[in-house]
């Protein structure tokens, strides 16, 4: 196995252990309404064949946690602003 594929392997075990206290939290305190968790995930959501965007998409429903961007439609039209030069990463409009 060459060293990368080692390496995102023991990568995507530390991100199933992190899912795993999310878990337990929402395990030990049922009568939370809602729990929030912000971030960026360390992954791009759009890329399908991450090990990290594969191990949250595959959490989520079994959870019954909701991305959300599922639940409330916005109107933000870019994701990151560089305060120094005023440049800005646009995202893709939803299809």
């Amino acid at each position: 196995m060459s060293y990368k594929r080692e390496h995102e392997q023991e990568n995507a075990q530390l991100y199933l252990d992190v899912l795993t206290r999310i878990s337990h939290i929402r395990n030990n305190y049922p009568d939370i309404c809602s729990i929030i968790i912000g971030g960026d995930f360390n992954t791009d959501l759009t890329r399908i064949n991450s090990l990290h965007t594969i191990s949250l998409m595959d959490y989520l429903p079994h959870k019954g946690i909701l991305l959300y961007s599922q639940c409330v439609e916005d109107n933000v039209l870019y994701t990151y602003e560089n305060c120094f030069t005023g440049g800005r990463l646009f995202r893709e409009a939803r299809r």
